[in-house]
């Protein structure tokens, strides 16, 4: 029921669930349309607003997950990129530190 509004920079995966932050936003699109379709008939309206029209531009942009698949070629698995961390200092969160026993 979405029409492509943005020509050739909307991109597409039939496979979508091959895609980790597809799932996780369609899976938080969902779980909220699920409230909103229980909720009142201003609900649905405030969905579109400010769920969808905010997730689906960026699923289906140039550079989301799905950019290296395509309507007509199907999917292609993205490369994808591991961000790297450092572990925070353990009183980062405000909690000290456990100290060990020696019992």
């Amino acid at each position: 029921m979405i029409v492509p509004r943005h020509g050739t920079d909307f991109h597409w995966c039939a496979q979508w669930w091959q895609h980790p932050e597809a799932i996780s936003r369609l899976t938080g699109l969902w779980s909220t349309w699920e409230a909103a379709a229980t909720d009142s008939d201003p609900a649905m309206l405030l969905w579109y607003q400010d769920y969808l029209d905010h997730h689906l531009p960026v699923l289906c942009s140039h550079n989301g997950p799905f950019l290296n698949c395509s309507n007509d070629q199907g999917h292609s698995r993205s490369p994808g990129v591991v961000l790297q961390t450092v572990r925070t200092p353990d009183d980062f969160w405000g909690i000290a530190p456990k100290e060990e026993s020696t019992s």
